[in-house]
């Protein structure tokens, strides 16, 4: 494998490795909507003065599509999180001199383009419900919400790096 490949895999493999931490906090934490000082929410749960209570799906109409939004941000956190192994094998193997691991650089960009794309999914799902007639008026943005915006254009430019690694390959 070139050496400038090499250096692009790293360099692809760090930066989705960022993008996977943050959408890993994003769908972990629960400042994905912020009120006064003591309350917000998340994906999965619901805190108002220090008592949290498991976010009900079905409950509230408000929550109703929030089964698609999890189901998105779980499967781009399970992508990412297996082109990062993928990469990290391939390059260790590459040093090695090993073929049994060799894997191309498609390989890891469409990895990385289908976790970009299910982490815009999740993101953009969860904007359009809270900005629907049925969200919770006097609300902003936590620092969740803006971590999962900042991991998808990370793991879109990890999928770019690895497409440019391909032609360049070719």
């Amino acid at each position: 494998m070139p050496g400038s490949v090499r250096t692009m895999q790293m360099l692809s493999a760090g930066v989705g490795l960022i993008g996977f931490i943050f959408m890993l906090v994003a769908i972990c934490t629960n400042y994905w909507l912020t009120g006064s000082a003591s309350v917000h929410s998340g994906l999965w749960r619901v805190c108002t003065s220090n008592l949290c209570d498991n976010l009900r799906i079905g409950s509230d109409r408000k929550y109703e599509n929030y089964e698609m939004v999890r189901g998105f941000g779980v499967l781009a956190v399970c992508i990412s999180f297996l082109a990062i192994v993928l990469s990290f094998i391939s390059f260790i193997a590459s040093v090695c001199n090993s073929r049994r691991f060799k894997i191309g650089p498609s390989v890891f960009a469409t990895l990385y383009l289908l976790a970009a794309l299910f982490g815009l999914t999740c993101i953009g799902l969860f904007t359009s419900i809270v900005n629907s007639k049925n969200s919770d008026m006097g609300r902003a943005w936590g620092y969740s919400f803006i971590l999962g915006w900042v991991a998808f254009p990370l793991m879109l430019f990890s999928g770019v790096i690895m497409t440019y690694a391909e032609l360049k390959m070719n």
